[in-house]
């Protein structure tokens, strides 16, 4: 009986001592597969698409060198106390990231930011292009919004989103934009509405790159518009030849005579619509303007402008204008 009582206690000390290793393997294998870290030397894109299953993502894993042995994600999805449920998704997972980490960025969710960027003054037409070229998202967009109604930014979007949600998203940040400014504008302006106001800043923004300078080549064109006086602006003119399918090479003498909607040297008054989509400065500029009796303004040659209240005043900055061309030429 004794005997047999030794024997009973031999076997189950032999029993938990493997059970204990075999514990303790486990727990050492679970932790090395879910907390070594990655081979990956730089960020990797895991891509989530509808119907992936554990076979793809431990293969996407491991071919982006996440993990060493794609039976790890095995390992660490069933052994886990937590449930992994990968949402559908774009994940950026960082360098040398741990299993365990990139199974949390992936049950989160939270898919990686792409953007997009439409500087200011570009054409609807070339706002779209871009949109149109913007990887990882649905749908092609045909319809040309008018000018002046996409605000210039940068944009976030993540993978598979449609590019009409993209352009609702820039349509209302305009329309919002004009209207907080709006809300803020000098008194007695001679425009008399947002699309007025759009419509000035898409010139204003095509005259001048000097941010300092904005709102004094507004209130030129303000100036002008109380004198009923034509704006003249050359930039009009170009983007109405190009409506027309005429682009000049160069702008000459003969371009300034010619009929459309947009020539403001034979028009009174502003263009049939805005010839580019202004940025948040430009339309500010507008709407509070630079007080000053300037009707003219002619580039200086160095990248700004010179500023005259009379024509006498105005035709001497054009010759200091050219003379520098020619003395650097």
């Amino acid at each position: 009986m004794l005997q047999a009582f030794r024997l009973f206690i031999r076997v189950t000390l032999i029993v938990f001592i493997l059970s204990a290793g075999i514990a303790i393997s486990g727990y050492v294998l679970i932790n090395f597969a879910t907390s070594s870290k990655g081979q990956n030397a730089t960020a990797e894109i895991i891509l989530v698409s509808p119907g992936d299953g554990d076979n793809t993502i431990s293969w996407e894993l491991y071919r982006k060198k996440i993990i060493s042995n794609r039976y790890y994600y095995f390992i660490a999805k069933y052994t886990s106390i937590k449930s992994f449920v990968p949402k559908v998704g774009e994940y950026e997972i960082p360098a040398h990231a741990t299993l365990r980490h990139a199974m949390d960025i992936m049950h989160a969710g939270v898919s990686l930011q792409r953007k997009v960027t439409f500087p200011e003054g570009l054409t609807s037409k070339e706002i779209i292009s871009i949109l149109n070229n913007a990887p990882f998202m649905t749908e092609q967009i045909i319809f040309i919004p008018e000018e002046g109604r996409l605000f210039p930014d940068t944009y976030f979007y993540t993978y598979g989103m449609s590019r009409h949600d993209i352009l609702n998203i820039v349509s209302q940040k305009s329309e919002i934009t004009i209207a907080e400014l709006w809300a803020d504008r000098q008194k007695n302006l001679p425009i008399k509405t947002p699309r007025e106001a759009i419509i000035l800043a898409s010139i204003v923004e095509q005259e001048t790159g000097q941010p300092d300078e904005r709102a004094l080549v507004a209130s030129v064109f303000l100036n002008r518009l109380r004198l009923n006086m034509p704006l003249q602006s050359d930039p009009t003119v170009i983007y109405g030849l190009k409506k027309k399918g005429v682009p000049p090479k160069r702008l000459l003498k003969k371009h300034l005579k010619q009929q459309h909607e947009w020539n403001t040297y034979m028009l009174r008054g502003l263009p049939k619509t805005a010839i580019s989509n202004p940025g948040m400065a430009s339309i500010e500029a507008v709407l509070n303007p630079a007080t000053s009796n300037y009707l003219y303004f002619v580039a200086d040659g160095k990248g700004g402008h010179y500023f005259a209240k009379t024509l006498d005043e105005h035709n001497n900055n054009v010759r200091r204008y050219r003379q520098f061309i020619a003395d650097n030429n």
